[in-house]
C-alpha cells in the first residue's frame, strides 16, 4: 500500500515545478522541467552507493584504434561499439537509435518533442560531440557524484598510462583528452612596442586530436602488459572494484605517482611542471628526499652510485638533488633564487626522470604482487649465485 509521503520521483517532480516558471513558452518548460528533475533525482541517489558505468567522450590516436583498450576498470572503444551496448541494453528506444545514428553519419536532425527519451538522445550526442571514441569507467559501491569524479580522475590515469609509452608522454597527452576536461584552444597575444604594434604571437593550448599510430603500436602495446598490470590494479582500488589487496599501500603510492605525474604533463608553466613531476617521484621516497630517490633509482637500476644516470655524466643522486632537492623545494619553499632562468631544459629532464620511476615502480610491482613496502624498492633485487 503506498504511503502518504511522497516518494523520490514525486518529490523531484514537486521541485521542478516550483522552481519554473508555469506561463513560459510550452517546449523550452518542457525541456527545464525534464532536466530539473534529472537532477533533483540525480542529487538525492548521491547518498546511495551503486555500481555506475561512466562514460565521456574521448579523443585518442590518428588513426584511432578500433579494438577496445582496456586499463582495468577504465575501457576506450569506438563510440559506435558502446552504442550498440546501450541498443542491445533497451536502454534507447529504435527512434533515438535512429537519430543518434544519422547526426553520427553527418546528417541533420529534425526538432523532436521533448520528452525523457529525446532527453537521453539529447544528452547522448553532448557527450560524445565529435569524438569517435567514448571512455567507460566502472565505479563501486560510490555515489553517483563521487563515482563521476573518481571516473573522469582514473580516465586521465589511463590516458596517462598509454602516453608512457612514448618517450616524452607530455607530448603525447596534448592530444588525448576527455571531452569533459578543457580541450583543444587557439591562445592570441598582441605584441606592442614603444613605437609600433609588432603582430600577434599565436599558439595552441592542447591539440585537436592525438598522434598518429605507428605500424608497431599493437606489438609494443602487448609486450607492455608489466607496465599497465600495476596501473590497472591501483585502477581498479580507487574506483572501489578492488577493497583489499595484499599491496594496498604500494598501489595507493603508484597511485599517486600517475596522478602528480599527469598533472605535471598538462602543465604550461616549465617550472611548475618541474616540480610536479618532482612530486610524482616522492612516493618513491616515502617524502624522505633526493637521497632516497636516488637509492630508488639505484636500487632498481642495480648501478653504483658514482656510476652515471644521464647522458651528461650526472649520477642518481646529482640529478635528483638538482630536480627534487633544489627545483621542487625551494620552489614550494619560496626561495628559487634562479625562479627568472629559463626551466624548459628541467622540465625534459624532470619528465624523463619520472616516467623512469614509474617504470621501474611498475617493473617491481609486477614481480613481487605480494610486497607492501616502498622501501623494499630500495634494496636491489638479489641475484643467483653462479660461482662454482
Amino acid at each position: 500500500m503506498a504511503s502518504g509521503k511522497p516518494g523520490a520521483v514525486q518529490r523531484a517532480f514537486g521541485a521542478a515545478l516550483k522552481g519554473n516558471e508555469l506561463h513560459a513558452e510550452q517546449e523550452a518548460l518542457c525541456n527545464e522541467i525534464l532536466r530539473t528533475v534529472s537532477d533533483e533525482l540525480g542529487a538525492r541517489l548521491e547518498t546511495t552507493k551503486a555500481d555506475l558505468s561512466n562514460v565521456f567522450g574521448v579523443t585518442l590516436f590518428r588513426p584511432g584504434p578500433t579494438e577496445p583498450i582496456e586499463i582495468g576498470p577504465v575501457r576506450f572503444l569506438t563510440k559506435e561499439v558502446w552504442f550498440e551496448g546501450l541498443i542491445t541494453a533497451n536502454f534507447v528506444d529504435g527512434i533515438t537509435k535512429r537519430r543518434v545514428l544519422a547526426r553520427w553519419a553527418g546528417r541533420k536532425l529534425a526538432k523532436r518533442k521533448p520528452s525523457f527519451s529525446s532527453m537521453r538522445e539529447d544528452e547522448i550526442l553532448r557527450v560524445v560531440a565529435n569524438s569517435d571514441h567514448v571512455c567507460v569507467v566502472e565505479t563501486h559501491h560510490l555515489g553517483v557524484q563521487t563515482a563521476e569524479h573518481r571516473a573522469a580522475m582514473a580516465a586521465r590515469i589511463a590516458l596517462c598510462a598509454i602516453a608512457l609509452h612514448w618517450d616524452m608522454p607530455s607530448r603525447v597527452l596534448n592530444g588525448l583528452g576527455l571531452n569533459y576536461d578543457p580541450g583543444f584552444q587557439r591562445r592570441h597575444c598582441l605584441v606592442i612596442d614603444d613605437t609600433r604594434i609588432r603582430g600577434i604571437s599565436s599558439s595552441l593550448f592542447r591539440r585537436p586530436d592525438g598522434p598518429f599510430l605507428q605500424d608497431d603500436w599493437v606489438d609494443l602495446w602487448r609486450a607492455s602488459a608489466w607496465l599497465r598490470a600495476p596501473i590497472a590494479q591501483a585502477l581498479k582500488l580507487y574506483t572501489g572494484a578492488s577493497e583489499d589487496p595484499p599491496n594496498k599501500k604500494i598501489l595507493n603510492a603508484l597511485f599517486h605517482s600517475l596522478m602528480w605525474f599527469h598533472q605535471g604533463c598538462l602543465e604550461q608553466q616549465p617550472l611548475i611542471a618541474a616540480v610536479k613531476f618532482a612530486a610524482s617521484m616522492d612516493p618513491w621516497a616515502k617524502g624522505k628526499g633526493s637521497d632516497y630517490i636516488a637509492l630508488f633509482l639505484n636500487a632498481r637500476l642495480n648501478i653504483q652510485k658514482t656510476d652515471p644516470l644521464m647522458s651528461r655524466g650526472q649520477t642518481a643522486l646529482e640529478i635528483s638533488n638538482e630536480v627534487y632537492g633544489y627545483v621542487r623545494n625551494r620552489t614550494i619553499h619560496g626561495n628559487n633564487e634562479r625562479i627568472t632562468e629559463d626551466w624548459e631544459g628541467t622540465r625534459a629532464t624532470a619528465e624523463s626522470l619520472a616516467r623512469l620511476c614509474i617504470q621501474l615502480a611498475c617493473d617491481w610491482i609486477e614481480k613481487n604482487p605480494s610486497e607492501d613496502e616502498v622501501e623494499l624498492m630500495w634494496m636491489p633485487d638479489k641475484t643467483a649465485d653462479t660461482s662454482s
